[in-house]
């Protein structure tokens, strides 16, 4: 008998001719003339073959499961923090959008007055150097404060409704005309 014999005996379940087998493969008791050791010495051999195997294969398994817990432990983690930054921005958005509510109900009563005037920084900016003035003047002719006007130049704020038709007064102005609207209210 070869090994492939000892494989089909081993796979047709037959343990004690594959142990028969594999001991009289090794020289444990020869094939002819003498008396086969008695069966318990067998069967002792056999248990103790088979735990050993199965002792082995539980290693083998509980060390393959030790890697595949401390995996699903690492993403069960990783899950949880996804599911607490996905609440986070969730909310940032929910505020977010009411934030943003308010601000077009906001430029809707603005748009619903009537006035189609637009605010631009650069534009603004480029108005009170094209009339020479400095920020406190246009804001003694706009009505507002010096800081107000540079807030607007540089876009930190916008303009009211009331303050933009303001504006669209000083722009259809001249130099010669602000020089004495800034000299009147310099006199009164």
């Amino acid at each position: 008998m070869g090994c492939s014999a000892l494989y089909v005996l081993f796979m047709a379940g037959l343990w004690d001719a594959c142990m028969a087998f594999a001991l009289e493969a090794v020289g444990f008791f020869p094939r002819l003339g003498t008396i086969a050791p008695k069966e318990p010495y067998m069967s002792t051999f056999a248990n103790q073959l088979k735990n050993e195997i199965s002792r082995l294969a539980k290693k083998e398994v509980r060390s393959e499961t030790q890697a595949l817990k401390k995996a699903s432990a690492a993403y069960r983690g990783e899950i949880a923090a996804l599911k607490r930054r996905i609440a986070g921005l969730e909310a940032q958005i929910k505020k977010q959008g009411k934030v943003s509510g308010r601000a077009k109900v906001v430029e809707n009563t603005e748009e619903d007055s009537g006035s189609a005037l637009r605010f631009r920084v650069a534009g603004f900016a480029a108005l009170r150097k094209k009339l020479d003035i400095s920020a406190a003047d246009m804001g003694k002719l706009l009505g507002v404060s010096a800081q107000s006007v540079y807030h607007w130049e540089t876009g930190k704020t916008k303009p009211r409704a009331s303050q933009l038709a303001a504006i669209s007064a000083v722009r259809k102005m001249g130099k010669r005309e602000v020089a004495a609207k800034l000299g009147e209210s310099a006199e009164a």
